[in-house]
């Protein structure tokens, strides 16, 4: 009633459940005359799924009073919530030094002696609130190395992982290389011998494929090439043949009267 209309949050036992829980308390008027206080209480589940999957000590307070609200459950909520009281200070009392006290906005904090990482989030509560509300989270630094180290040892498997990829892209390239360069040193070995059966064409679209394609195309003229001078040859004897023949027969011509003429003056 005090407030007069501003919002106050408190630790309140709520007269329906019998518990202590976080609650808003404010006095409702009407026409400038006081009608009674209004108390909402925030269920504990709320906080409890919002926070089951953190690994963290969690504490809610209401500007600097002793916490309402921890995660998890603690029996003495003020003796564990006192072991990060002076770190608390220090960070506060430094952050008001230098004029940054931050509202919607987090503080880190490192403790080597008590082996944690603090985390203060201070939230303006808009309309008419009188207090802010504090979240402080606190952090063990084995935690945080164990997730430092959790990601070092995914982003080692991964390149881990993309190394083995590229070993064995890099092989099977080699491999495929060296294959296509037998073809072409296996295949200008039989052109060089006078065996022109080679295949038309090899895998691949790069150099050794043109340079392929070139030896192909000069077997295939020096195939054709080499058909024309054996035709040109053939036509040669063909014809050297056929004079012989002429001559032969021209001798014969010659000869076969002579011979038929000796013939009858030998009976005569």
């Amino acid at each position: 009633v005090e407030s007069k209309g501003l919002i106050n949050w408190i630790q309140l036992v709520d007269p329906v459940t019998g518990k202590e829980q976080f609650t808003l308390v404010r006095s409702v008027y009407d026409n400038y005359k006081l009608v009674g206080v209004l108390l909402i209480a925030v269920s504990d589940k709320v906080f409890d799924e919002a926070l089951a999957d953190s690994n963290n000590h969690i504490f809610i307070t209401v500007g600097q009073q002793n916490p309402v609200f921890s995660y998890p459950k603690f029996d003495e909520i003020d003796k564990e919530y006192n072991r990060f009281r002076p770190l608390i200070n220090e960070l506060l009392t430094t952050e008001q030094e230098e004029n940054t006290y931050p509202l919607n906005n987090d503080i880190n904090i490192n403790s080597d002696d008590e082996g944690v990482t603090l985390n203060l989030r201070n939230i303006a509560i808009p309309k008419r609130s009188q207090d802010n509300v504090s979240i402080v989270s606190v952090i063990p630094t084995n935690v945080i190395v164990s997730e430092v180290n959790k990601d070092l040892m995914r982003s080692f498997l991964m390149i881990l992982f993309l190394f083995f990829i590229c070993f064995i892209l890099l092989a099977f390239f080699i491999r495929s290389f060296n294959h296509r360069i037998d073809a072409l040193k296996n295949s200008m070995s039989k052109v060089a011998n006078g065996d022109f059966d080679i295949p038309p064409k090899i895998s691949g679209r790069d150099e050794i494929s043109e340079v392929y394609n070139h030896l192909y195309a000069t077997m295939k003229s020096l195939q054709t090439l080499i058909s024309e001078n054996y035709e040109h040859l053939v036509q040669e004897k063909n014809m050297e043949i056929q004079q012989r023949e002429t001559q032969f027969k021209a001798l014969s011509s010659q000869i076969n009267p002579h011979f038929l003429y000796n013939t009858l003056e030998m009976i005569r």
